[in-house]
């Protein structure tokens, strides 16, 4: 992602665009799916829904977790927050360590209209939703971006 493209995402993000990170290259709408959270209680996350978030930083560290190339993590969770200076921060499994710097992901910038905000950092939306934009990206994109990786 060169600065060009960082501006174009912060143009979507001033006017009010979500972002959704995938390892697919996605040529059309993108259809509500059942989310798979290790907490099966957790309600929220296990929706049949487009998930979205206002932080583009967020949607890479997603668009790189591409399950069906990164090995299967002996029983670690991982997970995406904000760390205490609101700054991105992926708990990924050491494993992922030697594929995840060869993957490719897709930043796909959404309108908000169908979306509900939920948590305060993710967003919801039940219908298809039509991308306006979508961006090519790297681990080293989303650590330029000022994303970090927490090697669990």
């Amino acid at each position: 992602m060169n600065s060009s493209a960082k501006k174009v995402l912060e143009k979507y993000k001033k006017d009010g665009f979500l972002f959704h990170g995938s390892p697919n290259e996605i040529s059309s709408s993108i259809e509500p799916r059942q989310a798979q959270d290790v907490d099966k209680s957790n309600i929220f996350n296990n929706a049949n829904a487009v998930f979205a978030t206002d932080d583009y930083v967020m949607s890479m560290a997603y668009s790189l977790m591409n399950l069906k190339l990164l090995p299967i993590f002996n029983g670690l969770s991982c997970s995406i927050n904000y760390n205490s200076n609101k700054k991105v921060i992926a708990n990924f499994p050491q494993e992922w360590e030697c594929k995840i710097n060869k993957l490719v992901g897709y930043i796909y910038v959404l309108p908000k209209e169908s979306f509900t905000e939920t948590d305060g950092v993710q967003w919801k939306s039940q219908l298809p939703v039509e991308p306006v934009h979508r961006i090519r990206v790297t681990l080293k994109d989303y650590i330029k971006a000022g994303g970090s990786i927490k090697w669990n």
